[in-house]
C-alpha cells in the first residue's frame, strides 16, 4: 500500500488476502441504509484506490453496527482511528495473543487482576475468529497491533496476516474495554470529554502493582476521564454495573496519589482538556497488557496497539449487572480536599456507619434528637474511610501514670486505644501508639499483656512525645537504629491534662497528606484542630464506633475493591471478625488495663455499666450480623 496525495492505493495482493464479505459503507451525513455496498474484491480494490483517507473524518460511527466498522478497519480505511465513541452500546475488546505455553498462566493473571483484564473470551490455539463475540471476524485484520519478541517491542504491525503460521500455535484473549460503557455514560447524562474533543482517552502508567502470577508482573495502566463533580456518583454507578468493561473507577481525585505526576504527559492516547468543575477519575485499562506481555518476554506476542486506541468491536451489547439492593448501590464520599480524594462504599454500609454514630451521641443530643453546633455530622464515616485507606496509623493517647491512681476516664481511654488498634492491625495497618513520656513503659506493658491473653495478634510500637518529634521528621532513632515513622493518619483519643498540652501540639500543625481524627467526650476540646472530630457520650464509645465503622467498610465488597484498586482477591475478614468488639473481649481488655494501672481494687467500680453493655451489644449486632 502507498499513498499519493490524499489518495490511498492498495496493491491487489493485499486486497486479495481479505475475506470475501460484503462491506457496508456510509457517507458522512447519510443513513446507514444509504451507503454503498461492495460485493467483490475488485470493487474493494477500486474503492481503495479512489477514496481519500479523509472520507470518514467527520463520521463518529456512533450509530453503526460493529460488523460494518470492522470491515472498514479490515480494509485499512479506519486503521488510524480510535474506536472510542463508535458503535454505542456495543462491547469493545482489547486483544492479547500469546504462545499456547503461556496461555494458562496469563488466564490466571487475568483472574487475579479483573479490573485491568475482564476476560470475555479465550480462543482455542490457532482460532482466528471469536464466535461468542462477533460474526465475520478475523483477528488478523480487525485491529491494530503491537508486536513483542523476547521482551522487545517491534514497530507496529498493520495487520497480522504475515504471522498466520505463528498464530496456529497461539491463543487469543479478548478482554473488556472502558470504551464499552461510553454509550451508557451518554444515556445517563455523563459527558465524555475525549469524544467531545475528538481525541483518544488519556492513558497513564501508575504506581499500583498488579497481583503477579508466574512470569507476568507489571504496574496497572489506567485511563483518565474528566467527570463533572455533580456526575461523579452517576459515572461510578454506571461503570460499577458494567464489570466486563473494567468496572468502576479505582481512584477519584489527585493523580499524584497513584503515581501520576503530570496529566499533560500521557503515556498512551491523547491529552484531554478539563472543563471547570471536572474531577479526574481513573479506570483500569486494557493497555496493562503491554507491560504484562513485556514482563513475560515471550518468543513472540501481539496486543492491541495502545497509541492507536483501535480495539476489536464486538457484536454483543455491553453487559449491565444492575441491582437495586442497597448493598450493591455505590455511595461516593469526598474525604479530603487537599489532596482531593473521594472514597466509596455501599449505601447499606453508609447507613450502618451513620447508625453507629447515632448510638454514641452525647446524652443531651441523643435525648433532644438534634445535633449541637460543635457536632461534625458524618465525621465518623469520613474518618473511618480515611483510616481505611491509610497504611500507617499513630494512635495518640495520654495517661499520666505519676498520679496515685489513673481516673476512670483515662482507663477507658486506654481501653479504647487498644480496641481500635486491634481492628487496625486486623486490617493490615501498621499501628504505633504515641503517648506522654511518663506513660510509655505502662502502655508497652499493657500491649504485651494483651498479646499474651490473646486480645492482640502482636504488640504495637510505643513512642514517647515530645522526645519523638513527629511533626518535623520522618525518622527517629530506636533501640535498633533509625525507624521510619511516617504516618498517614493520626488518631487522638481524649484531651490532655490542663497542665501538659504537649501531645496536642501534633494537631494544630497541619502536615501534608497526613489526616487527623479527634475523639472526645461531650463538648470537650473544641479548640483542637483535626480533620475529623468524633464526639461521644463516653470517650471509649467513640473509639468503639470507629473500630466497628472500619469493620463495616472493609466488609463491603464495593469499598474493598476500591481500596485494593481491583487488584488481587477480596479481603479475608476472619481476623477482623475476631477483632470486632464484644462484651467478652472488652471485659478482657479492661481487666488488663486495671491490673497494669494498679486499679484492681477498684475493679468493681470500673466494671461496665448496663448502659455500656447495651452500647457494645448494639454496635456488635449492627456491624457483625449473625
Amino acid at each position: 500500500m502507498f499513498t499519493h496525495g490524499t489518495v490511498t492505493v492498495r496493491c491487489f495482493a493485499e486486497v486479495a488476502a481479505l475475506p470475501v464479505t460484503p462491506v457496508t459503507c456510509k457517507r458522512p451525513g447519510t443513513r446507514r441504509s444509504g451507503g454503498l455496498r461492495y460485493n467483490d474484491r475488485s470493487t474493494i480494490a477500486s474503492a481503495a484506490c479512489e477514496v481519500p483517507m479523509s472520507r470518514w473524518d467527520d463520521e463518529t460511527f456512533a450509530t453503526w453496527h460493529p460488523r460494518d466498522v470492522r470491515r472498514l478497519i479490515r480494509t485499512g480505511e479506519l486503521r488510524g482511528r480510535s474506536t472510542s465513541g463508535m458503535c454505542s452500546g456495543y462491547a469493545q475488546a482489547n486483544i492479547t495473543i500469546l504462545p499456547k505455553s503461556l496461555a494458562d498462566d496469563f488466564e490466571a493473571f487475568c483472574s487475579l487482576n479483573p479490573g485491568a483484564f475482564p476476560l470475555l473470551y479465550r480462543s482455542e490455539p490457532g482460532e482466528l475468529t471469536a464466535p461468542p463475540l462477533a460474526e465475520e471476524s478475523d483477528i488478523r485484520t480487525d485491529g491494530v497491533y503491537s508486536v513483542c519478541k523476547n521482551g522487545r517491542l517491534l514497530p507496529e504491525s498493520g495487520s497480522l496476516l504475515p504471522y498466520t503460521d505463528q498464530l496456529k500455535d497461539m491463543v487469543t484473549f479478548y478482554t473488556g474495554c472502558s470504551f464499552s460503557f461510553e454509550g451508557a455514560f451518554l444515556e445517563a447524562g455523563v459527558p465524555i470529554r475525549n469524544v467531545e474533543q475528538r481525541r483518544d482517552v488519556g492513558i497513564f502508567r501508575t504506581s499500583i502493582r498488579c497481583q503477579p502470577f508466574s512470569s507476568f508482573d507489571c504496574e496497572v495502566v489506567v485511563t483518565m476521564r474528566y467527570i463533572p463533580e455533580d456526575k461523579l456518583e452517576t459515572a461510578f454507578r454506571v461503570t460499577h454495573w458494567t464489570p466486563t468493561s473494567h468496572g468502576a473507577p479505582i481512584h477519584i481525585g489527585d493523580p499524584a496519589m497513584i503515581g501520576i505526576s503530570d496529566v499533560e504527559n500521557v503515556d498512551w492516547g491523547d491529552v484531554v482538556k478539563a472543563t471547570p468543575g471536572d474531577v479526574p477519575v481513573f479506570w483500569p485499562c486494557g493497555v496493562t497488557m503491554e507491560p504484562a506481555v513485556m514482563s513475560a518476554a515471550p518468543s513472540i506476542g501481539f496486543f492491541t496497539h495502545g497509541t492507536k486506541g483501535c480495539l476489536f468491536l464486538c457484536d454483543i451489547k455491553t453487559t449491565f449487572v444492575k441491582d437495586t439492593n442497597m448493598a450493591d448501590t455505590p455511595s461516593l464520599v469526598q474525604i479530603s480536599q487537599d489532596p482531593l480524594f473521594y472514597s466509596v462504599t455501599s449505601e447499606k454500609a453508609v447507613s450502618r456507619v451513620r447508625e453507629l454514630e447515632r448510638i454514641v451521641l452525647p446524652p443531651r443530643e441523643a435525648q433532644n434528637g438534634c445535633l449541637s453546633d460543635t457536632h461534625d455530622e458524618g465525621a465518623l464515616l469520613k474518618s473511618s474511610l480515611s483510616l481505611s485507606h491509610a497504611s500507617s496509623v499513630a494512635v495518640v493517647v495520654a495517661t499520666y501514670p505519676e498520679q496515685e491512681s489513673i481516673p476512670q476516664e483515662r482507663c477507658e481511654r486506654l481501653q479504647g486505644a487498644v480496641a481500635v488498634t486491634a481492628m487496625l492491625q486486623a486490617l493490615g495497618k501498621e499501628v504505633t501508639v504515641v503517648t506522654d513520656e511518663n506513660s510509655t513503659k505502662l502502655v508497652d506493658t499493657i500491649a504485651r499483656e494483651l498479646v499474651r491473653v490473646g486480645y492482640l495478634k502482636k504488640a504495637f510500637t510505643v513512642l514517647p512525645y515530645p522526645k519523638c518529634d513527629i511533626p518535623s521528621t520522618d525518622k527517629s532513632t530506636g533501640e535498633n537504629g533509625p525507624t521510619n515513622l511516617k504516618f498517614d493518619h493520626l488518631v487522638r483519643i481524649g484531651e490532655s491534662a490542663q497542665e501538659d498540652r504537649s501531645l496536642d501540639q501534633l494537631f494544630p500543625v497541619k502536615l501534608p497528606r497526613i489526616k487527623t481524627t479527634g475523639l472526645s467526650t461531650d463538648g470537650s476540646d473544641t479548640w483542637i484542630s483535626t480533620d475529623y472530630t468524633i464526639r461521644a457520650g463516653v470517650s471509649s464509645w467513640g473509639v468503639w464506633a470507629l473500630s466497628m465503622a472500619l469493620f463495616v467498610l472493609n466488609a463491603c465488597p464495593i469499598h474493598d475493591r476500591y481500596l485494593r484498586r481491583s487488584v488481587g482477591t477480596a479481603r479475608d475478614m476472619t481476623d477482623a471478625v475476631a477483632a470486632a468488639i464484644s462484651l467478652e473481649r472488652e471485659q478482657l481488655a479492661l481487666s488488663v488495663v486495671l491490673k497494669q494501672t494498679n486499679n484492681m481494687e477498684r475493679s468493681g467500680e470500673l466494671q461496665f455499666s448496663a448502659e455500656q453493655k447495651g452500647v457494645i451489644t448494639a454496635m456488635r449486632n449492627l456491624a457483625v450480623p449473625n
